[in-house]
């Protein structure tokens, strides 16, 4: 084998098996879909990293990436256990390369799977931060897939966003854009969630701070959150939230529909909700009654009334006959009587 044919061989096989973020600052995106882990993956992440990693397309198509695994320390979040409050280990996601504030589409860090991300351009930007001070003793880090879509393709997927519109994994989050830092202005994003008929969907939003803190939105102006049970023209609204305070949801049925508007301002951290889909519950209905040719055995209970029992074979035992056995006693009674007049 010539050494050409080697390297394009390596090519392949290094393209074939998972890149990890500090060795590859640039990874070509094509539709054969790749992955890209954390250093030490499945193992321990290194401390003390600062590493970026450039995700490029061709002209024309958007990158979109999903997460198969995610496990980063979220210390100090970890105190108060809400997303996006950790400073010392984050990933964080850019659409485009230039890693400015604009274009931060999430920073997320704990045990909860971030949404799947589509850039609105050829380009995503992985960049990911552990502090020299915060030792990594049992987080594995995280394990990325990405693939390259038309640009048709990516916007008929798109939720507004930057994020994928419909959610139909069993499980699953949706996080406002730049979270946790102030999302931008001029959003109109919606989600679509989406199971069987038999099944149900539970919200749980983790943070919510949208509008501020005394915002105002009951007639739908400035920035809200509208939550539907459905989705497309069929959709209920089951209420618009703004302010700090955590929407709560009980039964939401197998179809839910999210809707984020801001106004021209933005400015404000957003939310992370996560959603989970719950199979079909054990029905309460009697069982169909099932006819046989053989009836069913006889139950004996302390209710049942007893069947009579089967008479044992009559044995002629003379000195067990109720008459003889009279018969005998009299005569005795008899010699004892007669015995004194016959001295």
């Amino acid at each position: 084998m010539n050494i050409a044919a080697l390297l394009t061989l390596l090519a392949v096989i290094r393209s074939a098996l998972p890149q990890t973020i500090c060795n590859s600052q640039l990874l070509v995106v094509t539709s054969s879909p790749g992955v890209v882990t954390s250093d030490g993956y499945p193992g321990r992440y290194p401390a003390g990293t600062d590493c970026t990693c450039e995700l490029r397309g061709a002209s024309g198509i958007v990158v979109q990436i999903s997460f198969n695994d995610f496990q980063v320390d979220s210390f100090p979040g970890s105190l108060s256990g809400a997303p996006g409050t950790c400073t010392h280990h984050y990933l964080e996601v850019y659409n485009g390369v230039d890693l400015s504030a604009a274009n931060l589409l999430g920073s997320f860090c704990g045990t909860r799977l971030p949404p799947t991300l589509i850039s609105s351009g050829a380009a995503l930007t992985l960049r990911f931060v552990t502090s020299p001070y915060s030792l990594n003793n049992r987080y594995r880090g995280f394990s990325i897939n990405y693939t390259a879509l038309t640009d048709i393709q990516g916007q008929a997927l798109d939720s507004g966003c930057w994020s994928m519109r419909r959610l139909t994994a069993p499980s699953g989050s949706i996080v406002s854009p730049g979270f946790p830092t102030a999302y931008p202005g001029n959003l109109a994003c919606t989600w679509e969630i989406v199971a069987s008929s038999d099944s149900t969907i539970m919200l749980q939003f983790l943070t919510f701070l949208v509008g501020g803190t005394a915002a105002m939105c009951e007639n739908n102006v400035n920035d809200y959150v509208i939550v539907y049970t459905g989705t497309g023209q069929n959709k209920v609204s089951q209420g618009t939230y703004c302010g700090w305070e955590l929407p709560q949801f009980t039964d939401l049925g197998n179809e839910v529909t999210i809707e984020l508007v801001t106004n021209n301002v933005g400015g404000f951290r957003g939310f992370f909700v996560t959603y989970t889909i719950i199979g079909p519950t054990t029905t309460t209905e009697p069982p169909p009654t099932i006819i046989t040719t053989v009836p069913p055995p006889v139950i004996i209970t302390t209710n049942t009334p007893q069947p009579p029992a089967t008479p044992a074979p009559v044995v002629d035992n003379a000195a067990t006959r109720p008459g003889r056995k009279l018969h005998i006693t009299a005569i005795l009674l008899l010699v004892a009587i007669l015995s004194p007049v016959a001295r």
